[in-house]
């Protein structure tokens, strides 16, 4: 039955088909089209170029994907993220099927291999066309406030789907549907319950929340696209301006659904898009060249990606690969690597239990810890590492551990592995912490523990590490005179003279393990993933990099293909950067994070990371940045270089320090600013450098406030590794407020300056942007006033939905300002 179903095989014909009628289509406008133009459009665009026009499709494609798989989790269903990815671009393969309806060949695919019913994936890709839909006629409305003649196909598609959403809110449909379901028999019954079910699936989706978001996305996917369309005009020598253009592609794109029963709208769009050009003043060859170029970008580079992927789930089905399980909002867990199995029981009570403590009974390595201790507090001592070295292993961690002050209490422990060795302890089993860490620090474990008989660690003589460690033991007990806890293969050794082994660690050790003594417990170690490299890196805090684009975007020049690739690049330098101090951060604050509420769950403060892994990543991170800063340009480079300084001595020093702390915060946020003008070439004017700076400064204020809000709220007189106390509130209350006042009392001054009615054709219309702003302002301290602000005004600025609904009049009101120019 599953074989029957293979899309590819029930698909081919259609593909051969809907191939043959493509290429007669594109051979008959290449024959209108002039190659000596096409050639030099091609060289216009050059590598960059066409590489932002295929980047904006990717990206379009991307968005899409994000609402497709949260509706999908909304329903209840979600999908491993790789396959899922394979199986939504798999559908791109059958986008020039009549209606693009061949792509509903991920519900074969979500139902064959992850059990998704037909019904909620149906619902998601027809609430996907429907806002699509929406968003592309809103997009097309652009052209309209410069052609009223356009303005049928656009008011006709909002009527449409204004009345798809009234009718699906009403739940009398559905109930028809089950009861006339209910006197049939057969298919036709189960299709109609199907039917029901799908209509309630759109239901929820179309929730006014659900249904804000997914346009909002679908809004930025494809006016990506329409930016695509802006800068091959521009290649192309069309003066076209960048609203027109997005305009230009979302007619041309409602025009393409009107021709509904042809493969992929192929005809409507083709012809309606030179049409629209031809109309904007375009000779009508290079209109023609213009829409295969954007066409061979968006749609047939979906085709060529969406066959790719077809290809490969159909190679892995036939190698028999299995499916991973469904992961639903109920829990259902992943498939694991599969553990030797030993019943979590009492040992014999006759030998020493001794306990390993790095990796064991800790995730992390206290001797990496020490050294991230002693460069917080004594940088200029990392210099003398070298020659601590020459005096051997023993000697160098007798050194570290005498300057560092490292705190065990706030060290994590393996709970899992704490209570099992106490149920030992409690049954009569000595307990040995024997480890390769200094004896000061392994003294100090065992006093905070409680539950060790006795310590044997690393002293003056030899490091206790693998054989060292086997030696030591050998000599306290006998051959196989203990049983042994470890984690590593260099606790290979320790086991070979042990009766019992206890793996903390994964099958393949284990079975080294118990291959050279008796099989005890397995504790199987918290592994890491692609998802905690990204929460330990914050990629979500790369949003505030996006400020690199302000010069450009405000200068009027980021459709420009040359400024849009240099501002990319520095917002990659900067995220890559950023990413790298993050990194650094939590290293150097492992104590205070770990007393925190939340802070204590991130990845190295957990000990889901090593230490040592961190300070790689960190160095790959800032030398990948540099790479790329050096190729943007010397300016961009130092003023990155700035950045890092500062993000540094931020890290090390400054947040401690009251006011200086927020003000180094604003700097940074600033100084991503002038980074972006510096990239670009585009001067940053004193307007925004001034506005930027109070407003940055009022919301490091209220990140500052929220830290210490949490503080006074657990009764605690003052922050940890800060250097405010809970009776700062209020003054900090009042500072942020008026930092973020000024902010705005600069934009109407800015609104009605000389430079801003030589810029805007219509600067009345900004007025709008600064009541909106002291709405904004006014809530975020209310917010945080009563508690609910998150760490990160910033990051809440760009996922609160009130937040982006009002950015988006403010750039409606600047749209308006600028249209009559």
């Amino acid at each position: 039955m599953i074989a029957a179903t293979r899309p590819a095989r029930l698909r081919r014909p259609l593909l051969i088909a809907i191939a043959g009628l493509g290429v007669a289509a594109y051979l008959a406008a290449a024959l209108i089209a002039d190659t000596q133009t096409l050639a030099s459009a091609l060289r216009g665009l050059g590598f960059s170029g066409l590489g932002l026009v295929l980047g904006a499709s990717l990206l379009n494609y991307a968005l899409r994907f994000q609402r497709w798989s949260r509706y999908l989790a909304t329903l209840g269903h979600r999908v491993p993220p790789g396959p899922h990815r394979l199986i939504y671009i798999a559908g791109f393969a059958f986008t020039v099927s009549p209606g693009k309806a061949g792509e509903a060949v991920r519900s074969l695919y979500l139902h064959d291999r992850y059990q998704v019913p037909y019904a909620d994936s149906m619902a998601t890709l027809f609430v996907e066309r429907l806002l699509d839909v929406l968003a592309i006629a809103v997009l097309a409305s652009l052209i309209v406030l410069q052609d009223l003649r356009w303005w049928p196909l656009p008011v006709v598609a909002l009527l449409v789907v204004a009345a798809v959403v009234v009718t699906l809110g009403r739940p009398a449909l559905a109930d028809g549907l089950d009861r006339l379901a209910s006197r049939r028999h057969g298919r036709l019954a189960a299709g109609l319950a199907g039917l029901a079910k799908l209509l309630r699936a759109s239901k929820t989706l179309l929730l006014p929340g659900r249904l804000a978001g997914g346009l909002l996305l679908g809004l930025v996917a494809w006016g990506v696209e329409g930016l695509a369309l802006y800068w091959i005009c521009q290649s192309l020598a069309l003066s076209i301006a960048l609203p027109a253009a997005v305009g230009v592609y979302g007619m041309a794109v409602l025009a393409g659904g009107l021709a509904f029963f042809m493969p992929g709208g192929l005809g409507g769009m083709e012809v309606a898009m030179p049409a629209l050009l031809v109309a904007e003043g375009a000779p009508l060859a290079t209109a023609v060249i213009a829409m295969l170029l954007c066409r061979l970008a968006t749609l047939w580079f979906a085709v060529l990606l969406g066959l790719i992927a077809a290809a490969w789930l159909e190679t892995r089905h036939r190698r028999n690969l299995e499916p991973l399980p469904t992961m639903s909002l109920a829990g259902s867990d992943p498939l694991a690597e599969t553990m030797p199995e030993a019943p979590l029981e009492r040992l014999p009570q006759a030998l020493p239990l001794c306990v390993d403590l790095d990796g064991t009974l800790t995730p992390v390595d206290t001797l990496h810890e020490a050294l991230l201790d002693l460069a917080k507090r004594s940088p200029g001592a990392l210099l003398q590492l070298p020659g601590w070295m020459n005096l051997g292993k023993a000697a160098f961690k007798r050194e570290v551990a005498a300057r560092s002050e490292l705190d065990v209490a706030t060290l994590p422990w393996r709970q899992d592995l704490l209570d099992w060795l106490r149920e030992q302890r409690d049954g009569g089993c000595r307990l040995v912490l024997a480890t390769a860490a200094h004896h000061s620090i392994a003294d100090a474990v065992a006093a905070h523990l409680g539950i060790f008989d006795e310590v044997i660690a690393t002293g003056d003589g030899d490091n206790l590490h693998g054989d060292g460690k086997r030696r030591a033991l050998v000599a306290r007990f006998g051959e196989r005179g203990y049983d042994y806890v470890g984690n590593e293969a260099a606790d290979l050794a320790v086991w070979g003279s042990a009766r019992n082994a206890i793996v903390v660690g994964n099958a393949r050790l284990a079975a080294r393990a118990f291959a050279i003594a008796e099989a005890g417990p397995v504790f199987a170690p918290e592994v890491s993933s692609p998802k905690t490299w990204i929460k330990a890196m914050r990629l979500y805090q790369w949003v505030k990099n996006l400020l690199v684009f302000v010069p450009a975007v405000l200068a009027h020049r980021i459709g420009e293909p040359a400024v849009l690739f240099d501002s990319l690049l520095a917002f990659l330098a900067f995220g890559l950067a950023a990413s790298s101090v993050y990194l650094v951060n939590d290293l150097l604050d492992l104590a205070a994070d770990r007393q925190h509420r939340r802070k204590c769950l991130r990845p190295f403060a957990s000990g889901r990371l090593s230490a040592k892994r961190g300070v790689i990543a960190a160095s790959l991170l800032l030398l990948f940045a540099v790479a790329i800063a050096l190729w943007t340009g010397p300016v961009f480079a130092g003023v990155l270089a700035l950045y890092f300084g500062f993000t540094l001595a931020y890290s090390l020093w400054l947040k401690r320090a009251t006011t200086i702390d927020v003000m180094t915060l604003a700097g940074l946020y600033t100084l991503r600013i002038i980074a972006g003008g510096a990239a670009t070439e585009v001067s940053v004017t004193f307007w925004l450098l001034a506005f930027s700076m109070f407003l940055f400064l009022s919301l490091a204020m209220a990140k500052r406030y929220t830290e210490l809000f949490e503080v006074a709220k657990a009764g605690a007189a003052s922050a940890a590794g800060r250097g405010y106390q809970a009776s700062d509130l209020p003054a900090l209350l009042s500072l942020g407020i008026s930092a973020g006042y000024a902010a705005v009392v600069i934009m109407a001054l800015y609104v009605n300056s000389v430079e801003s009615l030589a810029r805007y054709g219509d600067s009345h219309a900004l007025w709008l942007t600064c009541p909106l702003m002291l709405y904004w302002i006014s809530r975020v301290w209310m917010l945080s006033a009563r508690g609910r602000m998150t760490d990160d005004p910033i990051v809440f600025a760009l996922t609160d939905r009130i937040s982006l609904g009002l950015f988006t009049v403010m750039g409606f009101c600047v749209l308006l300002a600028l249209w009559p120019t």
